[in-house]
């Protein structure tokens, strides 16, 4: 038996497939706390996670499916698989963007291609906004963004403000609004029933003369396409996402006097991510001003989270947040040490790349004379734009080492000479 589980905010919903009907069940809110801990909050969490289906569905063989939303940080998701690891012990289980499932709850979807929207209502005033592109007959799905509404305003004024603005924008940087027309293939509205009737004319508006699916008891609509996820099998399509954050690393000043964080090249906003998948986000070399130690002989590394470039005008970026940190001996360290961002898990791991004996550190090049040679040699090309030019003399003349941040300046200065002369 497959069972899918969508953690509401108003209510969890249940749904399995029993002698080919469908059953639902629907059972109390599930939210995570702010901090994780071993204390009776954590305890009672992961009592209440088991609960959700094993009260209801005696079946040791039961495969769980749970969703998640994907404007979580990796912090709330590791956390979720870890309760799902102590509520599921013996059980199959595996964790899903609600997004996804939401076009596999009913005939009425499972269809759909190309540009979609989804709405999933919460409350009057509470709904998720995913954009997801549909290629190869519903076989390589993307969830471009999620996008959280909270108004305090009616559900007239909350939804036609928040679609004019917040969701036109992000839209428009991914291609499904231009030139004042949406460019969706489909808008599917889920909502509990009390506010389906008054949501459907105001979503019809605001989408005119695009397909909208309601479909058939549209509230567990993510709970059935959870199942069905288990029990497609091998022909199950293939997944990725857009990860709503940056990564940066913490990097210190070449005198040790403080400490400054940088982003890392790894280009979460154009980077569609599978949701098993293992990716490298960053080699780190004990000799780099990536090592915060001042010991001889140790390595010290941090890497953040941070808001990705997507957040509004009227918007605060979110403050880094801390999700990784290293300290060892070198003896014991591998250098280079390579850094992955684990998908299926949401955690930041540490393996080997190859190591550098102590003997080679001579034969390594001088980035930072290679890195200055080549801005010089852009400063010999006549006509240069001033701006560009004075930017480029900048980076020539800066006496300290070429750290990841300017070498990503002198390549967009690069590109930029480039332009200019083509």
């Amino acid at each position: 038996m497959h069972i899918g589980i969508d953690l509401g905010y108003q209510e969890s919903k249940i749904a399995y497939r029993q002698d080919g009907i469908w059953e639902y069940q629907i059972m109390p809110p599930f939210s995570l706390a702010q901090a994780s801990g071993d204390g009776a909050d954590e305890v009672a969490l992961v009592n209440k996670l088991a609960s959700l289906c094993l009260q209801a569905i005696k079946d040791t063989d039961a495969t769980v499916i749970i969703s998640y939303p994907n404007y979580w940080g990796m912090t709330y998701r590791h956390r979720l698989f870890q309760l799902c690891q102590s509520a599921f012990k013996g059980q199959s289980y595996c964790l899903l963007p609600g997004s996804f499932a939401a076009l596999w709850g009913s005939a009425t979807t499972s269809s759909l291609s190309g540009h979609v929207l989804i709405i999933d209502m919460h409350q009057e005033s509470r709904a998720d906004f995913s954009l997801l592109t549909i290629n190869q007959a519903g076989q390589n799905i993307c969830l471009e963004c999620q996008l959280p509404m909270e108004s305090t305003d009616k559900l007239d004024s909350a939804l036609q403000t928040f679609i004019g603005s917040k969701l036109r924008q992000r839209a428009e940087r991914l291609g499904f609004y231009d030139s004042g027309l949406w460019k969706l293939d489909a808008v599917v509205l889920l909502s509990p029933a009390a506010w389906l009737d008054h949501a459907a004319p105001l979503v019809e508006r605001c989408f005119a003369n695009i397909k909208l699916v309601i479909p058939e008891k549209a509230e567990f609509q993510i709970a059935r396409g959870l199942a069905r996820w288990g029990e497609m099998g091998v022909d199950r399509p293939r997944l990725r996402m857009i990860y709503p954050f940056r990564f940066a690393l913490e990097i210190a000043h070449p005198d040790q006097t403080g400490r400054r964080i940088t982003q890392l090249p790894f280009d979460t906003a154009n980077l569609a991510l599978d949701l098993a998948g293992r990716y490298r986000i960053a080699t780190l070399l004990s000799q780099s001003n990536s090592n915060l130690s001042t010991a001889d002989h140790e390595v010290h590394y941090r890497l953040l989270e941070t808001s990705d470039n997507g957040f509004m005008e009227d918007e605060l970026p979110l403050e880094p947040e801390l999700i990784w940190e290293f300290n060892g001996n070198c003896t014991h360290t591998p250098n280079p040490l390579a850094v992955y961002f684990n998908t299926r898990e949401f955690i930041i791991e540490a393996d080997s790349l190859g190591e550098i004996k102590e003997d080679d550190q001579a034969r390594l090049p001088d980035l930072a004379s290679l890195h200055r040679k080549s801005g010089q040699r852009l400063l010999t090309i006549p006509f240069l734009h001033p701006q560009l030019k004075k930017d480029l003399q900048i980076l020539v003349e800066q006496p300290n080492d070429y750290d990841l941040e300017t070498q990503l300046e002198l390549t967009r200065l690069r590109l930029l000479t480039l332009l200019q002369l083509t």
